[in-house]
């Protein structure tokens, strides 16, 4: 090292005898950093490991998948590998297709094959098409889900016959064509999932649901015999029963009192959304489910523990504080309850025998006098007529506590 690159310092410099190069400036220095930020490899974030990884990988038909309870159905398969073909029926205003689109577009996100196509599952030929081009484009199919359906509700002596015809066709003839097609496929290769989206009106009807209660009873029955006849090539067939679930078409066609009505007397007290049935589906979907074939799964949030159909005779309701037999000390006096062993008698209102038999409670029913007071006082006993703000009527004495069915059946009300 020459003399002229460096000078020779005492030793009492902390740099000892020679002096170094001075450190680089500000601008060298934030060009390292940004140098250095620039060699970084940017980690992705751990996905989480999938509870069905034996689904990555294989293909699925999911009917009517591009609104409601199917696109969900289509997202959750498609999250955890799953090769999506779905169909979807253009009604003329564009709004289904621009709905399919979005659908198979957040689906391609999970980085699986996915098929829109435009099909009518009333069609066989529609049908089988579909099929035959979902199989080829996917490699394979070893789930369906027939989840296309309508409704048309209507009082069944006002209700034409398209109506009918219509609903039936789709919901219950439209899964019929489906497995039909891909059980040839099914059995060829020895292994098959099929969900069938039913109804818990399929199981328990209400006013004005005929045509649409009778599609999803059929689609029970048909799951049923389905299951007996491939089961045999390791196919399992099952079905789940949504209850009222909170999509567009039920916000947007059903009355807020009826959507109270659901709330109410379901045990868990709300509505019910589309990724809850989806859930159950993947999980009859996967290898977990292989020993559950022919079973009817319900997805209502306890609706069908407590709600029976409204307007039928014998019908009850389930309302947590309603209370069976109750009588007044006095008028205007606080109610309390009647012994246990009372003896059964006539209640004073309304007019007729015990609330427990079931011909009194259609007869008091049909009374307009009757809803008015119970839409007034619903917490109330129904048996008791109050006679003041929070008292029973005094002249009531009658009481049914002998009967096993006393607190169910005076709850009732329409």
């Amino acid at each position: 090292m020459s003399t002229e690159e460096v000078r020779q310092i005492g030793p009492h410099e902390p740099n000892g005898p020679f002096e170094l190069e001075s450190p680089p400036g500000p601008r060298v220095a934030e060009a390292a950093v940004e140098q250095l930020l620039a060699e970084v490899t940017h980690e992705t974030r751990p996905q989480p490991q999938s509870a069905y990884p034996e689904l990555r990988g294989t293909g699925a038909i999911v009917t009517g998948g591009a609104t409601g309870i199917g696109r969900a159905i289509v997202l959750e398969l498609a999250r955890h590998g799953v090769s999506i073909a779905f169909n979807y029926i253009d009604e003329g205003d564009g709004r289904t297709k621009e709905a399919a689109e979005l659908t198979a577009a957040e689906a391609r996100g999970c980085e699986v094959t996915v098929v829109c196509h435009e099909a009518d599952v009333r069609n066989p030929e529609e049908v089988s098409d579909f099929v035959t081009y979902a199989d080829k484009m996917l490699g394979g199919l070893n789930v369906l889900v027939n989840n296309a359906g309508i409704a048309r509700d209507r009082a069944l002596w006002r209700m034409d016959v398209h109506e009918w015809q219509d609903v039936v066709d789709t919901n219950l003839t439209g899964a019929f064509l489906m497995i039909r097609a891909v059980a040839p496929m099914f059995r060829a290769q020895q292994h098959g999932k099929i969900v069938n989206i039913a109804s818990v009106h399929g199981i328990r009807s209400e006013f004005g649901l005929a045509n649409y209660a009778a599609s999803k009873a059929g689609l029970i029955g048909l799951t049923r015999s389905a299951a007996v006849e491939l089961g045999r090539s390791n196919v399992n067939v099952n079905a789940v029963a949504p209850g009222y679930i909170r999509t567009t078409r039920l916000t947007a066609g059903v009355s807020p009192e009826i959507l109270d009505h659901a709330r109410e007397h379901a045990v868990l007290g709300r509505l019910g959304d589309p990724q809850d049935v989806a859930n159950v589906v993947l999980f009859l979907c996967s290898e977990h489910a292989r020993h559950i074939t022919g079973a009817i799964i319900p997805v209502d949030g306890g609706y069908m523990l407590c709600a029976r159909s409204a307007g039928a005779p014998g019908a009850w309701r389930c309302w947590p504080r309603a209370r069976c037999c109750w009588r007044a000390a006095a008028p205007g006096g606080r109610a309390r309850p009647l012994p246990t062993r009372r003896p059964h008698r006539r209640p004073a209102w309304p007019a007729g025998p015990c609330w427990c038999s079931r011909s009194s409670r259609s007869a008091a029913r049909a009374s307009p006098r009757w809803r008015d007071w119970m839409r007034t006082s619903r917490t109330s006993c129904p048996s008791a007529r109050p006679a003041s703000a929070g008292s029973c009527r005094p002249s009531w004495s009658g009481c049914c506590a002998t009967r096993p069915r006393c607190a169910s059946a005076c709850a009732s009300w329409t």
